[in-house]
Parts: C-alpha cells; sequence; structure tokens
C-alpha cells in the first residue's frame, strides 16, 4: 500500500515541476536552399515551445519540418542552447547550417510562408487549446528556407521528463 502511495506522489511531483526551458538563437548564412538548422531530439523528449524568424537578408519560402531522422551532411556548426534556469544546456541538440544537408526522412510540414527581408513571424505550439509540437526518439525538427539567406531566429523548447 506504501509502494502504492508513493508511486502516487511521484507521479505528481512530475506534474507538478516545470519542465527545463531552453533557448537557442539561429544566427546562420544559409549557403543555398535547404535546412538553415536542425533540433533534434537525440532519444529524450522535448517540447517545442515557438520558432521566431526574422528579416531573412533575402524574401525565403520558411518551412517547419518534423522528420522522423535528422539530417546528415552538409556544413554545420552547432547552436549555443542556453538553459533559462539553472546551469547547463541542452548540447549538440541544435545544428546551424552554412551548406545544406540531406534532410532526414519527413513526417511533414508543421509550418510555411513566405518571409519578406521585412518581415517577422513566430509561430507558437501548443496555444488557444491546441496540442504542443513534441519530438521524440530519432525525430527531428529543420528550419527550411526556399534559397541562400542570412537568417536570424529563435527556438524555445522544453526537455520532459
Amino acid at each position: 500500500m506504501l509502494k502504492r502511495i508513493l508511486a502516487v506522489l511521484q507521479a505528481i511531483e512530475r506534474l507538478l515541476t516545470p519542465a527545463r526551458t531552453f533557448v537557442v538563437d539561429i544566427g546562420v548564412v544559409a549557403g543555398g536552399a535547404g535546412y538553415a538548422a536542425e533540433l533534434r531530439a537525440e532519444g529524450t523528449r522535448l517540447r517545442v515551445r515557438s520558432v521566431w524568424f526574422s528579416k531573412p537578408s533575402v524574401q525565403v519560402t520558411l518551412r517547419l519540418i518534423k522528420a522522423s531522422s535528422g539530417s546528415s551532411g552538409g556544413t554545420s556548426t552547432r547552436g549555443t542552447v542556453v538553459a533559462m534556469q539553472g546551469g547547463g544546456g541542452a548540447d549538440n541538440r541544435v545544428l546551424l547550417f552554412t551548406a545544406a544537408p540531406t534532410a532526414g526522412a519527413a513526417i511533414g510540414d508543421v509550418f510555411e510562408m513566405v518571409i519578406a527581408a521585412t518581415d517577422n513571424v513566430e509561430v507558437v505550439f501548443g496555444d488557444n487549446g491546441t496540442q504542443p509540437l513534441e519530438l521524440t526518439g530519432t525525430e527531428a525538427l529543420g528550419i527550411n528556407v526556399s534559397a541562400a539567406a542570412t537568417t536570424v531566429g529563435r527556438i524555445v523548447f522544453e526537455e520532459l521528463p
């Protein structure tokens, strides 16, 4: 009986404990059409809260693509992932591409929009009673642009237990 009570209390504690939140800036010169950045679950469960994208150097079509696996190849650097509270980041989760990789197997687009060089867009997941965007296992979220462009943006995500 005590084991059941303990299990219930632990479950309640997990529900009441806020998930660790992280932010990573996307600042990259995308060398051509394809992924400018990618967020990878890498065996954990992530909840994407928002993607903000601002004033590309040229008009592009921005696509946010959920994929069942991460990309391969291309030329990339690691994004600096910052924990909003506490120390440490979710290192090695975000790639910033200067030469587009071969994209992983797409599950589908979760957003698409033409963004002029003067535009900003923020895509918020899980608001107004909708389900948030979650990535698990080997899944990834690709930030895809239709042309070579200097891009600026931000991804806010949580690491779930």
